[in-house]
């Protein structure tokens, strides 16, 4: 099963575009026939993730088959799923999803686009009905980030040394270089869109050796875009994401580069990969709104205000949290979470920094910070996965109606914030 990556094509459709050109294309990539034709349910259909507006279950292949040929296809290698495989089901309810076609085309065709690398998950095909759509895409059974990290912490009752999370972090940063590579941007880059699954024949793993035997996929494309590498088309506007971990030019336009005509690149996705990185070592989001904030709004306003703050004085890494961290690291943080777009490396560039070379490459005077085990971080990491296990579903909920909030407030020329820019 998989597939692997082609030149990137001209064909694109975004929110809002012509809905009649999204079901065309959805056509051509859609599987005749209804998915319970295919697949069952496994493990008594118990949802493995629930969302606003789909919910995911494990699948079985109950009758051999192909997808359908299509462009999105040409020069990928695809055999179809095998009879008695195991897939995961999301199911997504076309009454809650108000960008239905091009939203669904968005997702499954950029998914497939980013096929074939070890470190993304497949998507296979895809099925339409009039009340649902189905993406058959790899399972990957190990949980997301956050809460295998934390079943490593109850097995071995310690934290990742910084060698396991480089480790880790080196197949993210890999995930979405080759993402990028194929003219695709994410947009969603966080915890929950990492999944998780522990390498065959190795059962348990140190601090040391954890990144080396688990295998981490980036998963759920409902944000990605596609993007020229050229600079030639113009390149996306509309504010999605997840708010903490959202780029400040996302939510700023003033921030965004010139030769981007209005619009971001994949900058932002490695913004995203450094507040990951943040979250991984410090056990904090470092761009979380005020607990006091209410509404979308005055959280968004929260967050805006402390991108700019870190843009006039630096990003802070509080000592508590970062002190015997090695220097390697802090200045890899820092170089990831510019406000300034325009200075922050490359998802590429990350892949040859020291720090995700090993011991071998770092120096001896940060060695022993680069291989010690902490358990000083497990608590503040605990309250981390509860508060995120509490929001998600919530914030899941608010999704879709926050996206038209930003996307209106852009297009009748509003500010994210009312009264004077924080950024003046």
């Amino acid at each position: 099963m998989g597939c692997g990556a082609s030149t990137p094509t001209k064909v694109s459709v975004a929110p809002g575009e012509d809905g009649n050109k999204a079901s065309q294309l959805l056509k051509q990539l859609t599987t005749k026939g209804k998915s319970d034709a295919y697949y069952e349910a496994s493990n008594g259909g118990e949802p493995i993730g629930v969302g606003s507006t789909a919910v995911v279950i494990i699948g079985v292949c109950i009758k051999a088959h192909r997808p359908p040929d299509s462009d999105e296809r040409k020069g990928r290698v695809n055999s179809g799923v095998a009879k008695g495989d195991q897939v995961a089901l999301k199911m997504i309810d076309r009454s809650k999803d108000i960008f239905s076609l091009e939203r669904m085309y968005a997702e499954f065709s950029n998914n497939l686009r980013c096929c074939g690398h070890p470190h993304v998950v497949d998507a296979f095909e895809l099925f339409e009905s009039p009340t649902q759509f189905v993406i058959v895409a790899e399972l990957v059974n190990g949980g997301d980030l956050i809460t295998m990290l934390m079943e490593h912490f109850e097995q071995h009752d310690e934290f990742l040394s910084e060698e396991g999370v480089s480790a880790l972090f080196k197949q993210m940063a890999s995930a979405v270089a080759h993402v990028h590579s194929v003219g695709v941007i994410h947009r969603d880059i966080k915890p929950d869109n990492f999944m998780a699954s522990r390498k065959r024949g190795r059962m348990r793993a140190s601090s040391a050796d954890f990144g080396s035997t688990h295998s981490i996929k980036l998963c759920d494309f409902g944000f990605a875009a596609r993007y020229d590498p050229a600079g030639t088309e113009e390149a996306p506007k509309d504010l999605c994401g997840s708010l903490e971990y959202v780029s400040p030019e996302v939510l700023e336009p003033k921030l965004r580069m010139q030769k981007y005509s209005g619009g971001y690149n994949t900058e932002v996705d490695v913004w995203s990969l450094g507040i990951v990185l943040h979250v991984l070592l410090g056990g904090f989001c470092p761009f979380g709104a005020d607990e006091e904030d209410e509404t979308f709004e005055e959280q968004m306003r929260s967050v805006v205000d402390a991108h700019a703050e870190t843009a006039r004085r630096g990003l802070d890494l509080p000592d508590e949290q970062f002190g015997r961290r090695s220097g390697a690291v802090l200045s890899l943080l820092r170089s990831i979470l510019k406000v300034d777009p325009t200075q922050r490396p490359s998802a590429k560039d990350l892949l040859a920094h020291p720090w995700l070379q090993g011991i071998e490459a770092m120096p001896k005077t940060q060695r022993s910070a680069f291989t010690a085990r902490r358990g000083s971080i497990v608590e503040r990491m605990t309250d981390f996965q509860d508060t995120t296990a509490k929001g998600r579903l919530k914030k899941a909920m608010k999704t879709v109606r926050a996206v038209t909030r930003m996307s209106l407030m852009l297009k009748n020329g509003g500010e994210v914030r009312t009264a004077e820019s924080a950024w003046n």
